[in-house]
């Protein structure tokens, strides 16, 4: 099985006392935690699902990629993103506001009900995973559309303040950012 960082020759950080070999037991360890404790929404719709979100004619489309999308047997599709952390501290909801209306734009019912979550899996030396399902409503989408808009500008303008690291190896701004 190839590992992606090794492959694409990515640098790999450890921690204080992080080995590769605690690094990779600890991802077994979380992932059997999952596999252990996973409850499925229903049956899966899409992994890893590409989406662009034209949220307003004044900012440029949002891209994202869906994690997971499934169909509830209550007709419900629940979107959930998975993500590691060394807490219990529910992420953003932002990420999953944008995730919400993606599926909602995939959908041949304009009326679909779509709940959005995160799940998870806790890096510690017992692992855990916690499910996180902030509520969201219209109202999230036009303040986080507003946000955007506020930024866009100023983006536009040239003042933008690029933030490189691990994370840029598959991002399409990567070569504007290290051109900056």
């Amino acid at each position: 099985m190839g590992v992606r960082w090794r492959r694409e020759r990515l640098p790999v950080r450890c921690g204080p006392g992080e080995t590769e070999k605690s690094l990779r037991e600890m991802a077994r360890r979380m992932l059997s935690c999952y596999l252990a404790r996973h409850e499925p929404a229903g049956r899966v719709l899409a992994v890893e699902e590409p989406f662009r979100l034209d949220l307003s004619p004044r900012i440029a489309p949002v891209h994202g990629r869906i994690d997971l999308a499934e169909a509830a047997p209550d007709g419900q599709i629940v979107v959930t993103d998975f993500k590691s952390a060394g807490t219990r501290k529910a992420p953003d909801p932002a990420q999953l506001v944008l995730y919400r209306e993606a599926v909602r734009s995939f959908s041949a019912d304009p009326d679909v009900q779509v709940s959005a979550r995160f799940v998870v899996l806790l890096k510690a030396r017992e692992p855990d995973v916690v499910v996180h399902e902030p509520e969201i409503g219209p109202a999230d989408l036009q303040s986080l559309t507003g946000r955007y808009e506020e930024v866009w500008q100023p983006i536009q303008s040239g003042c933008s303040f690029p933030v490189t690291g691990w994370w840029c190896g598959g991002c399409q701004w990567a070569g504007h950012c290290n051109a900056s």
